[in-house]
């Protein structure tokens, strides 16, 4: 038995992939990688779209746009990228650079989910805790039992 934790208003988009960051090692360097990704995102690379996302949503290389990193992940997702998914679901689950909306995030959480994206599972096990957009009462102050994604994200997270 055990409650779910909800991630707070102030996780930025980055704080969920601690591990991702740019690969270059100076600042031109990581404008030269942006740029080719940016031309590559253009062409509907969905790999580039995601980096260019997370480039935005982290402010690195680029100013720091909600927005535009909302809708490069949402590019991404849309050709069944699964961290694209999770990332839309959780830029909808915030209101980062879309109007929240917990019934979107749960929708593409739950995408993610099925291609095996354990934060996905997670965050979808603590939509269906709260209730967030997932049409179920809050379970007030009561331990939840059986959350198939939250016991499958734990196991694999070691939680």
């Amino acid at each position: 038995e055990y409650i779910l934790p909800m991630p707070g208003p102030d996780v930025n988009l980055l704080t969920w992939n601690p591990a991702w960051k740019l690969v270059a090692d100076d600042q031109e360097e990581e404008a030269e990688e942006f740029n080719v990704n940016l031309e590559l995102a253009k062409r509907g690379n969905a790999e580039a779209q995601l980096y260019i996302g997370y480039c935005y949503g982290n402010g690195d290389v680029v100013e720091e746009n909600e927005e535009e990193a909302a809708k490069w992940f949402e590019l991404a997702a849309t050709q069944g990228l699964a961290e694209a998914q999770r990332m839309v679901g959780f830029c909808y689950m915030l209101g980062s650079g879309v109007q929240e909306d917990p019934a979107i995030a749960a929708a593409w959480f739950k995408k993610s989910a099925e291609q095996g994206d354990a934060d996905a599972q997670y965050l979808l096990a603590v939509c269906y805790a709260w209730g967030d957009g997932c049409g179920r009462l809050r379970n007030k102050g009561k331990k939840i039992r059986n959350i198939s994604w939250g016991s499958s994200a734990i196991a694999e997270k070691n939680i």
